[in-house]
C-alpha cells in the first residue's frame, strides 16, 4: 500500500511538470506567432512602399488633390495607370515568406503540444483511476483478513482457556489416582487381608452399637469409627483399580 501511494505521489508530480512544460510551449507559440505577424505586418508595409513588393490593385488608386482650372482653361484627363514597369526585387516577398513559414511553424507546435498535452493527461487519468479501484480492492481484502484474524485470535484465545481448565482437571485426577494408588495397590497387605480387616471393621461397628459411647462404653470410639468407614470405602475403589 505504501508502494502505490508512493508511485501515485511520483506520478502525479511528473504529470504537473509534463503539464508545465506543454503551457509554456504554448504560450511561447502563441507570442511568436503574434511576434510574427506584427512583423510580417510591418514589412508588408515597408516592401510594398519601398517597391519591393507589389502592392495590391486596389491600393494603387491615390486620392490626388483637384486642380482648380482658370477661365476657359481645360481640365487635363486624369493618369490611372503608369506605363514605368515594376523595378521592385523579390527580396522583400522571400523575407515575408520566410517569415510566414516560421509562423506555420509556430502554429504547428502549438497545435502539437496541444494535443501531447490532452494525451498526456488522458492517459494518466486512466492509470490513476485504475490504480485507485485497486488499492480499493486491497483496502477492502485488507479490511476482511483483519476480521478474520480477529475471530480466529478469539476462538484461539477460548481454546486456550478451555485447555487450561481440562490440564488442571487432569492433573487433579491423576494427583487422585497416585492417592489411591499408594492406599489401595502398593499397601502391604494382600487383598484378600484388606477385604478380612474391611469385613471386621463393619462387624466391630455394627457390634459398637453408638458410637457416642466411647471406648469405655464397650465399643469403638469416634475416631476409629471415622477410620473404619474411610478404610471401607478405598477398599471399595480398590475391588475396582485391582486386575
Amino acid at each position: 500500500m505504501a508502494i502505490s501511494e508512493t508511485e501515485i505521489s511520483e506520478r502525479t508530480a511528473d504529470r504537473a511538470a509534463e503539464k508545465a512544460e506543454n503551457a509554456a510551449t504554448i504560450k511561447d507559440a502563441e507570442d511568436a506567432q503574434t511576434a510574427v505577424a506584427d512583423a510580417i505586418a510591418v514589412l508588408t508595409t515597408f516592401y510594398k512602399n519601398s517597391g519591393e513588393v507589389q502592392k495590391e490593385a486596389w491600393e494603387s488608386f491615390v486620392q490626388v488633390r483637384r486642380h482648380k482650372n482658370e477661365p476657359g482653361e481645360t481640365e487635363a484627363e486624369p493618369e490611372l495607370w503608369s506605363d514605368d514597369a515594376y523595378t521592385g526585387t523579390e527580396g522583400g516577398a522571400s523575407v515575408i515568406g520566410m517569415l510566414e513559414k516560421v509562423a506555420t511553424d509556430f502554429a504547428e507546435m502549438e497545435s502539437q503540444a496541444r494535443a501531447d498535452e490532452t494525451e498526456q493527461q488522458d492517459a494518466f487519468d486512466a492509470w490513476l483511476t485504475a490504480e485507485h479501484m485497486d488499492k480499493a480492492e486491497k483496502t477492502k481484502d485488507t479490511d476482511m483478513k483483519n476480521s478474520r484474524k480477529g475471530r480466529y485470535e478469539d476462538k484461539k484465545s477460548s481454546s486456550e482457556e478451555s485447555l487450561e481448565h481440562t490440564t488442571k482437571e487432569l492433573e487433579s485426577t491423576n494427583q487422585y489416582e497416585l492417592d489411591l494408588q499408594k492406599a489401595c495397590v502398593d499397601g502391604d497387605s494382600s487383598y484378600a487381608a484388606r477385604k478380612d480387616a474391611r469385613t471386621q471393621e463393619i462387624c466391630a461397628a455394627r457390634s459398637a452399637g453408638d458410637p457416642g459411647e466411647g471406648v469405655h462404653g464397650g465399643g469403638l470410639s469416634a475416631s476409629d469409627l471415622k477410620r473404619s468407614k474411610i478404610f471401607a470405602v478405598l477398599t471399595t475403589v480398590g475391588q475396582f483399580l485391582l486386575p
